[in-house]
């Protein structure tokens, strides 16, 4: 939804956190894989599942340096999307999101805000797949 108009060193970059992000529990769904072959395209880049870049707290540091607030925003509905797709949170998870906030600088209130509207939003299209079928 929001990845097309990131700069090509930021959609590399998102594409490592979103590869760390979907290992950092030590299994990679499914749905997590489909979901990123869907940003890629958005992206219009090379998909891949092999990150350039060992430690998410690297990827989130340059994404800091290079992003506006509101493109840091973007990126972190995409990679809440990501994380929730599978239905699952783990605490690795929890561990990447406490780094994001800590990184980016969000409050607690706007990352609380952004996690409940992502949620929602895929609990949103869960519901239309449904309708549609």
């Amino acid at each position: 939804m929001y990845l097309a108009n990131l700069s090509s060193e930021q959609k590399e970059l998102f594409l490592d956190l979103s590869i760390l992000s979907m290992e950092s529990k030590g299994e990679v769904d499914k749905r997590e894989k489909m979901l990123l072959e869907q940003y890629c395209g958005e992206m219009k880049i090379r998909c891949r599942f092999e990150k350039n870049i060992e430690s998410y707290e690297s990827v989130l540091k340059r994404l800091k340096e290079i992003s506006t607030n509101q493109e840091l925003k973007k990126i972190t509905v995409e990679i809440l999307a990501l994380i929730y797709v599978d239905e699952e949170f783990a605490e690795e998870e929890h561990e990447v999101l406490m780094s994001l906030q800590k990184i980016f600088e969000f409050s607690s209130h706007l990352l609380d805000e952004i996690i409940f509207t992502t949620r929602h939003l895929l609990l949103s299209y869960k519901m239309m797949e449904n309708v549609v079928k």
